[in-house]
């Protein structure tokens, strides 16, 4: 493989993880959107008038923050069967374990395209970011390729989804157990009527 070759590879390889990472930020953020409008919602059917006023509480929350919220005020103003607690639990903690994935993308290094002259594959991403515990300080460390972080993008549209329909189920007084599943992966989904 000549340079020219070798850098056209890197290129288009760099892209699409660069693309890839962008894409999963976005498409989180319209997650964490989603749970912004849920919680209006529910705050709504509680008699609130001013939109304003959900706004400026959740101004600055982040999605763990988010998450709770949308948690405590579900269990709070809704009386759920065994089946939705089971749907609602699945949503969230699927929301969580997303919401850790974006943490450790977006707040890690990534080495993206990095190589000697000799290297001929760019499509793994790897990165590492440092934190600590209870022994001290510690590492993790990943190697993503742009397939991964479409994965992380393709759930992030789900879970979003879900929420989505949750918020439709507030406003139009339908039932949790009618409009979601649970499929044979153990995963909360959308159901029709």
């Amino acid at each position: 493989m000549d340079e020219e070759e070798r850098l056209k590879i890197r290129d288009l390889q760099t892209k699409e993880l660069y693309s890839n990472i962008g894409e999963f930020v976005v498409k989180f953020e319209h997650l964490c959107h989603a749970m912004q409008s849920a919680i209006t919602f529910m705050i709504q059917t509680q008699g609130l008038q001013n939109q304003q006023v959900s706004n400026i509480l959740l101004a600055g929350y982040t999605a763990d923050p988010l998450r709770t919220l949308f948690e405590s005020l579900a269990g709070e103003l809704l009386s759920l069967n065994d089946e939705e607690k089971k749907i609602i639990k699945n949503i969230l903690s699927r929301i969580q374990k997303i919401t850790e994935k974006r943490n450790d993308v977006v707040h890690s290094t990534w080495f993206i395209g990095w190589g000697n002259e000799t290297t001929q594959d760019f499509s793994e991403a790897p990165g590492y970011r440092l934190h600590k515990n209870k022994k001290g300080a510690a590492s993790k460390s990943f190697k993503y390729k742009a397939e991964d972080f479409s994965s992380f993008i393709k759930e992030s549209e789900e879970l979003c989804s879900l929420v989505q329909r949750f918020i439709s189920c507030i406003i139009g007084g339908y039932t949790i157990e009618k409009n979601f599943g649970i499929n044979v992966d153990g995963k909360a989904i959308e159901q029709l009527n």
